[in-house]
């Protein structure tokens, strides 16, 4: 219903400078002079420009209309660029977060590995100082055997080299008269005896002394073994136990870190998706220019056409045309008593 009456309103604007020929010519007719003709050509020209200006308006809305839906679509491809990117960064994010999670895990493998590692050489240094050690205790034990042993045979050597000597003595006694195993014979074959049996002894004790130490050097050695072995299965242990517990809580720290990380991307995310989603209903409820220009635009016409028309008017009422006649020449019908009006 608008847009009829809008046409109709154009239309009249542009006929009225047409009609304002045949208004001229009425008006010659109706004996106006040149100056109500004048007259009434401005108005028929300013009916035109109403028209005109109505017209140029339109273009003016279309050409608004069309800078707003470029505007509109240009918006709406760089929001859902922007959504695109964001959907990208948060992908190579999360990307770089797995693999930083996936280097750590490596990280944790290798340092099983090397523990395990670790843990063989340790154990296998471990087996060389317990057999080496074992080797000297079982020389040394040997050795005092060996000492004991010979210990014992020099013994018994000296105890039969002592009977032969005291059967010598013996012999030799009774040889020359004297009764065996009373006085002077008896003490003689008594301090003799004493001293091979006293001679005996210090050999023994000699030989029991270096026996004695050297197994007391393998009972030194054995200790120094199982104090030595203790020792370096404590650090090994403490050692790896420390390698573990580190790379097992530097895991642990970049798996947290990256759960943190990959929520904070998603996050933020999702914050970017609410402020795009935001300013795309913004630029799809922007209120477009183009009705209000168009109803200013028509405004104007109307306003334009309206005191076109009351200028009309005021010129041919001033100029006489609504005071003339045309009819007065007609005769009334025969009966006719009414006046003219």
């Amino acid at each position: 219903m608008v847009g009829g009456t809008i046409a109709a309103i154009g239309a009249i604007g542009g006929a009225v400078g047409t009609a304002g020929a045949a208004v001229g010519t009425a008006a010659g007719a109706a004996g106006i002079t040149g100056a109500g003709l004048a007259t009434t050509a401005s108005l028929g020209y300013s009916a035109y420009s109403a028209y005109d200006s109505y017209s140029a308006g339109k273009s003016a809305a279309s050409a608004q209309g069309a800078v707003e839906s470029y505007n509109r679509i240009n918006s709406q491809f760089n929001l859902t660029s922007e959504g695109h990117n964001a959907s990208i960064d948060e992908m190579f994010q999360v990307a770089n977060i797995r693999q930083q999670q996936e280097v750590a895990s490596r990280q944790h493998e290798i340092a099983l590995n090397s523990a395990a590692w670790a843990e063989y050489e340790a154990s296998v240094n471990r087996k060389v100082v317990d057999a080496v050690a074992d080797a000297q205790i079982r020389a040394l034990r040997l050795e005092a055997r060996g000492i004991e042993s010979r210990g014992r045979e020099a013994t018994s050597r000296s105890r039969e080299q002592g009977e032969r000597i005291g059967a010598t003595q013996r012999a030799r006694t009774a040889k020359a008269g004297a009764v065996v195993g009373t006085g002077t014979p008896l003490d003689v074959a008594i301090e003799t005896a004493g001293n091979i049996e006293l001679a005996i002894q210090d050999q023994k004790y000699g030989s029991d002394l270096e026996s004695i130490a050297l197994r007391n050097q393998a009972v030194q050695v054995d200790y120094e073994r199982d104090f030595t072995l203790q020792l370096d299965k404590v650090a090994s242990d403490y050692g790896i136990s420390k390698m573990l517990a580190l790379s097992q809580f530097e895991r642990d720290v970049s798996q947290q870190q990256g759960r943190i990380d990959t929520l904070g991307a998603q996050t933020q995310r999702k914050l970017r998706d609410i402020d795009i989603a935001n300013r795309m209903w913004g630029v799809e409820n922007t209120p477009s220019k183009v009705p209000a220009m168009k109803a200013q635009n028509t405004a104007n016409l109307i306003s334009n056409v309206g005191s076109t028309v009351g200028s009309a008017y005021s010129a041919l009422n001033t100029a006489g045309v609504f005071d003339k006649k045309p009819y007065a020449s007609v005769r009334p019908a025969a009966g006719y008593t009414g006046a003219n009006t």
